[in-house]
C-alpha cells in the first residue's frame, strides 16, 4: 500500500472537495483521483461516491478513513522518532559500570548532559557488574558503552570486535 496515496485518500476524506484537496496537496486532481482508484482497487470497495463535485465517503470509506489517519499518524510519528535519533537526540542509551568505578561519575555525567541538553530525550540504562560480566554484555549487545578496569593480572583490555 502507497503511504502517500493514503496521505491523499485522509486530505480528500477531510475536505470532502476533490479540487479542494488537491490544491491543499498540491497535485493535479487527476493525480489525487488515481491515488485513490489505486486504494480502491487495492482494497476491493469503493472508499467514495461522487456526486458532481462533491465527494462522500462510502461506509467502507469511513471504516477505513479511522485506520488510515491512525496509520499515517503513526508512520510520521515513526519518522520524527527515527530523525530525532539518527541526530543523537532521543533514544536510549544502556551503560556499563565496573563496580569499582565511582557510581556517582556516571550519575552526574547524565545529570550535566541533561542540563545542557534539555530538549534531547535520551533514555540512560545503568547497570553494574564487574569488568568481565560488562566486557561480555558490550560484545553481545546489550550495552551500548562500558566503563570498566583492567582485570587483575590483565595488562590491557581485549579489543572488541
Amino acid at each position: 500500500m502507497n503511504f502517500q496515496h493514503l496521505e491523499y485518500f485522509n486530505e480528500l476524506a477531510e475536505t470532502q472537495y476533490m479540487a479542494q484537496a488537491a490544491e491543499k496537496l498540491g497535485i493535479s486532481q487527476t493525480t489525487l483521483s488515481y491515488a485513490v482508484k489505486k486504494l480502491e482497487e487495492e482494497l476491493g470497495v469503493p472508499l467514495l461516491e461522487r456526486e458532481g463535485r462533491n465527494i462522500r465517503l462510502t461506509v467502507y470509506g469511513k471504516v477505513f478513513k479511522e485506520y488510515s489517519e491512525a496509520g499515517v499518524q503513526q508512520i510520521q510519528e515513526g519518522r520524527r522518532q527515527l530523525s530525532e535519533m539518527a541526530l543523537g537526540e532521543s533514544g536510549k542509551l544502556s551503560i556499563g559500570v565496573a563496580k569499582i568505578v565511582a557510581h556517582k561519575f556516571i550519575t552526574d555525567v547524565i545529570k550535566d548532559y541533561r542540563q545542557v541538553n534539555p530538549e534531547y530525550r535520551v533514555d540512560f540504562n545503568l547497570k553494574r557488574a564487574v569488568t568481565g560480566k560488562l566486557l561480555d554484555m558490550l560484545q553481545s549487545g546489550e550495552l551500548d558503552l562500558a566503563i570498566v578496569t583492567t582485570r587483575p593480572g590483565v595488562k590491557r583490555l581485549p579489543a572488541l570486535t
